[in-house]
């Protein structure tokens, strides 16, 4: 799970990242998809279908040409077509599935986008 905005962020070179209330609830919807899946991992594909739930990322996808309905459903198709899963007599402790754990991927493109953030 990433921290809460209030406390910051270690990113690559131990610099601080804040992250926002806003994005906080996308990397949650993000991670709440794979669970729902009971999939092993979150992937930059389960960060897109939680990025067409947001505002403002909604809003840029719009702008770019993207039916978001669309985008979500194919999305959200391929997640439930491909995506690895916990095999379903494998519990987390609460039991239900066990967290995901964020790809190489998935830690690369939020990697990338704090980089961006940092350097404007």
């Amino acid at each position: 799970r990433w921290p809460a905005p209030s406390r910051p962020a270690r990113g690559r070179g131990d610099a601080a990242v804040l992250i926002s209330e806003e994005l906080e609830k996308t990397l949650q919807r993000a991670v709440d998809r794979a669970k729902a899946g009971r999939h092993e991992f979150v992937s930059p594909e389960h960060l897109l279908f939680a990025l067409t739930s947001d505002a403002v990322a909604g809003d840029i996808l719009h702008h770019c040409g993207a039916d978001l309905d669309a985008l979500r459903g194919e999305v959200d198709g391929f997640l439930a077509d491909s995506m690895p899963a916990f095999p379903g007599h494998i519990a987390g402790p609460d039991g239900a599935a066990p967290d995901p754990s964020y790809t190489l991927g998935c830690q690369f493109v939020l990697q990338l986008a704090a980089s961006h953030v940092q350097s404007s």
